[in-house]
């Protein structure tokens, strides 16, 4: 399941290189802040999951495969990067990447919110979690996610205002979660039901550029499939 998903993002990747390498040949004639606190369990996260409860009326379909991940419009406010660490057993940063310098572009070209993105694998389940950071408020990234097709349901994690959608297929469940006015974390779990989902979404913790690259984030320019960029 993980290596599907992964090709699916390589191939995204693929075009958005694509893409961007013909705009910058068109055109030559060619730092870290901690997040809010909000360490607490989880307030009212499984309410609908637990009972086996179908994702509010909000919105209809399938999303895509990266769940919000693809750019549906809505605004974006630049802002200082919000990071945050999966600490729960023995889940690990496999791979992470802020971009900046001239390979942002690339990235933008795929998602006009994007900042950064950590990949957590756990040694011995076959599961998976791919957590963004978007400069999006959480409204206008919840519309992001119901453009693609997501049904979406309200919570709060953490003490803070969230929204998950659970597509029926492979597709993975997605929680949206505010984490500034202008700041949305994506929490996207392959091979997890809602529940176990919203569970390990309360896990996350606010961190620093430091103790995210502490933890295995990388911050540098960085085209998509460059030798120096994680796979």
């Amino acid at each position: 399941m993980h290596g599907r998903r992964v090709g699916l993002r390589r191939s995204a990747r693929a075009a958005a290189v694509l893409a961007g390498l013909t705009l910058l040949a068109a055109a030559a004639g060619c730092g870290g802040d901690s997040g809010d606190s909000g360490d607490g369990p989880a307030e009212g996260a499984l309410a609908g999951a637990s009972a086996g409860a179908t994702p509010g009326a909000s919105g209809g379909g399938t999303p895509g495969p990266q769940g919000a991940t693809a750019d549906a419009g809505g605004p974006v406010v630049a802002g200082a990067s919000r990071f945050v660490v999966l600490r729960s057993g023995d889940w690990f940063l496999s791979q992470g990447l802020k971009p900046i310098g001239a390979s942002r572009t690339l990235y933008l070209a795929d998602d006009r919110s994007f900042d950064w993105y950590a990949e957590y694998a756990d040694p011995v389940a076959d599961t998976s979690v791919r957590i963004t950071g978007h400069l999006r408020g959480l409204k206008a990234q919840t519309a992001v996610l119901r453009k693609l097709g997501g049904k979406t349901t309200e919570t709060r994690i953490g003490g803070r205002a969230a929204v998950w959608s659970a597509p029926p297929g492979a597709a993975p469940v997605t929680v949206l979660i505010a984490w500034a006015p202008n700041y949305t974390i994506e929490f996207a779990a392959s091979g997890l039901v809602p529940a176990e989902t919203l569970r390990l979404a309360a896990a996350l913790r606010p961190a620093t550029e430091a103790a995210w690259r502490k933890a295995g984030g990388l911050v540098l320019d960085c085209p998509p499939g460059g030798d120096l960029c994680p796979n």
